[in-house]
């Protein structure tokens, strides 16, 4: 193999750039048969056992895709090819493909900007890393480090490591005031993961210490420590309180903190690990509120920061998801204790009832569940006979005693496409509709 690399390398190095990009793009594709058994022998990788420089040839092959690829295909299609051999050379950059020949890249004033597109459009993939770090290059080599701005703003997925690279950029470059405007305006972003929260507050942190606001670090360095604790966040936040002259009232206050966040995880834990469904809407005020606690302590970004890690614990949860929005939401107006007394009625349950598998509810039970379940089974063959099961959620009007086994007039119907529009029918008669108190004390329904 090494031989047909160095044929290859005389293609490229000659100007056939076709013939190069065919030649490397046989030779590396090569690499993806590292599986198979029987094919490369030797305790280390394959590209490791060639006496060619991968990465050297993988920036070759790009370049050669990159001049004989279409203008208005090139950004895409290097996207993919990146994409697929990468991996062999993930330090690879937009600089590197166009160091492997003396004359730079053509077109590219016109490619930079599909270039950026591309990379800021495609959000997933094993290789987001280096995405990230290709997305940089370009927009500093485009239009210079606060054209960053302009694509951290941009809501995705990129958006936590540029405002990070955009930080960086700009402390590189001696801009420390205008760094630390850009770390404030990082932690005002709802929604960033948590670790990414923390490495903007570490950086205001920094920032701020070094322009003589002791108080500011102080608050920038608790933060931190609250959206992701780690031994050093917490040496950092003494070391700030330190500076600030808080040591004592900060540890005390942080102790505090810790204690309540501690209770209220376990508690969460405890009815959603649980699935105490009934209690959802009560933990998840609780969260709200210790959230609200940390916003009152002039820590706004933590206090997200909580909601949206205890909301991404519990992916598969999405009861307590929707009742973690709804007092989230509740709450932006009014305080948890209003937020419980404005709670909405829950709809009645789902059951199992005579096989409809949780897609109806009983509706003789205003609970909507059939008064036979449970362990009295000498009502299973009553249950079996219910006629009474609507679809979920169910809302019947109740009828009066002297409807009882006929026919009668309600505001819609109660199973559609049975009835006829406006028209449903007694419990007792056989058809749903939600009883009256005669209707509960009979013994079929007792």
């Amino acid at each position: 193999m090494t031989d047909l690399f160095a044929l290859a390398a005389d293609a490229f190095l000659a100007g056939d750039l076709a013939l190069a990009k065919d030649a490397y793009g046989q030779l590396l594709g090569v690499f993806d048969l590292d599986q198979e058994v029987g094919t490369f022998c030797g305790p280390s990788s394959p590209s490791d056992m060639v006496a060619t420089d991968v990465p050297e040839a993988v920036a070759r092959y790009l370049r050669a895709v990159f001049e004989t690829t279409p203008l208005s295909e090139r950004a895409e299609e290097l996207y993919d090819r990146y994409a697929d051999l990468g991996r062999l050379a993930p330090a690879t950059s937009l600089h590197a493909i166009a160091d492997t020949l003396r004359n730079g890249l053509p077109d590219l004033d016109d490619f930079l900007p599909a270039w950026i597109e591309v990379l800021t459009e495609h959000t997933g993939g094993y290789w987001a890393r280096d995405r990230q770090r290709l997305l940089t290059e370009a927009t500093v080599w485009h239009a210079g480090t606060d054209s960053l701005a302009t694509v951290a703003r941009r809501p995705g997925d990129h958006q936590p490591t540029t405002y990070l690279d955009w930080i960086n950029a700009l402390t590189r470059d001696g801009r420390l005031d205008d760094a630390a405007a850009a770390a404030r305006e990082a932690t005002t972003i709802t929604g960033l993961p948590a670790e990414r929260s923390a490495e903007v507050a570490d950086r205001l942190g920094e920032l701020t210490a070094r322009l003589g606001d002791p108080q500011a670090a102080l608050d920038a360095r608790r933060t931190a420590w609250r959206t992701h604790r780690t031994r050093s966040r917490l040496l950092a936040l003494v070391v700030a309180a330190d500076a600030a002259g808080q040591r004592a009232g900060t540890l005390k206050r942080q102790q505090w903190f810790d204690a309540a966040r501690s209770v209220a995880d376990r508690r969460i834990d405890a009815v959603v690990g649980n699935k105490h469904r009934g209690a959802y809407h009560r933990v998840a005020v609780l969260a709200v509120a210790y959230a609200e606690a940390l916003a009152l302590a002039a820590d706004q970004a933590a206090g997200a920061a909580f909601i949206t890690a205890t909301r991404s614990r519990y992916p598969r949860h999405v009861a307590f998801r929707d009742e973690l929005d709804r007092a989230t939401a509740a709450v932006a107006g009014t305080s948890p204790a209003q937020a419980i007394a404005s709670r909405e009625p829950s709809q009645p349950r789902r059951t199992r009832t005579a096989g409809r598998r949780g897609r109806h509810v009983c509706a003789v039970s205003p609970t909507g569940r059939h008064p036979g379940r449970g362990p009295d089974r000498g009502r299973l063959a009553e249950r079996r006979r219910c006629q009474g099961m609507a679809p979920w959620p169910y809302a019947a009007p109740t009828h009066r005693p002297s409807d009882h086994g006929r026919q009668v007039e309600s505001p819609r119907p109660i199973l559609p496409g049975k009835n006829g529009p406006g028209v449903s029918w007694c419990s007792r008669g056989g058809r749903p509709l939600r009883p009256c108190a005669e209707c509960l004390d009979d013994e079929a329904y007792a």
